[in-house]
């Protein structure tokens, strides 16, 4: 125990100086994981929406396939279940 007169011994000037820098090291870790979970999030995001765009746009190229006239340039009528004659 201290006396109240007494001063407690002084830190070493060398422990102050190795602790220099430490919060921006520790940042630094941090902020790897952080922005790789984070950008990681994000394409998959970005990969959900491409996806459910091509969706759409192939189920509204097959509706308007389907909707479609079925005439040949010439006007003339053609139009069966069947394949197409080549």
């Amino acid at each position: 125990m201290w006396d109240a007169d007494r001063q407690p011994p002084a830190r070493p000037r060398a422990f102050g100086k190795r602790l220099r820098g430490v919060a921006a090291v520790e940042f630094a870790l941090l902020a790897i994981c952080f922005f790789t979970v984070f950008l990681g999030l994000m394409e998959l995001a970005r990969l959900v929406y491409v996806f459910n765009t091509l969706q759409e746009v192939t189920r509204r190229a097959a509706a308007m396939a389907i909707n479609a006239p079925c005439k040949t340039p010439s006007g003339a009528r053609r139009c069966s279940s069947t394949a197409p004659e080549p």
